[in-house]
């Protein structure tokens, strides 16, 4: 990184049918990559980079759809590498923190007692080390409005559930 906070990378390229390509920076999900991924998108955002037509942020790419009729793949390329090149300001991409309040102790606390079960934690470490984490949204949508969080202490991951529970009624 550089004084001015400008981080220089070394992304990789690739197509994405005939109107869009990926810029990946790394295969992990990791705060320092989404921030390249966010502070790429804001300095294409203020550039005049012809022919972007729309960016869709992700864990660790960012996707370019583009026209080809005012860019080619190969041009935009180019122009995207030399943006690059003059460094990404990552710490331009600071987002807002929210306090959510979470609520610990339902009638069926079935869940509950499988993560005491499966870390031999207490009920109370498990909710001051849940409560005391600092999670970071890295995308919304996949069911529209649900935020895909990391950001869980070490101490609190679990594998998934062996089997899937079967829907739960209406009036649950």
């Amino acid at each position: 990184m550089s004084v001015s906070g400008r981080l220089r990378i070394n992304p990789r390229f690739a197509p994405v049918g005939d109107y869009a390509l990926s810029i990946e920076f790394d295969n992990v999900i990791d705060p320092e990559v989404s921030a390249l991924v966010r502070a790429l998108d804001l300095a294409i955002a203020a550039s005049d980079i012809p022919g972007i037509v729309e960016t869709v942020p992700s864990f660790r790419t960012l996707l370019i759809v583009y026209e080809p009729e005012d860019i080619g793949f190969d041009p935009l390329i180019q122009q995207l590498s030399q943006l690059i090149s003059l460094g990404l300001n990552v710490r331009a991409t600071r987002g807002r923190s929210w306090i959510v309040p979470v609520a610990y102790g339902f009638p069926d606390e079935a869940d509950f007692r499988d993560i005491v079960a499966a870390t031999r934690l207490t009920s109370e470490e498990i909710i001051a080390i849940h409560s005391s984490a600092v999670f970071q949204v890295y995308v919304v949508g996949f069911v529209p409005g649900l935020p895909v969080l990391g950001g869980l202490p070490a101490a609190l991951h679990l594998s998934r559930r062996p089997d899937p529970r079967p829907d739960l009624p209406a009036d649950a």
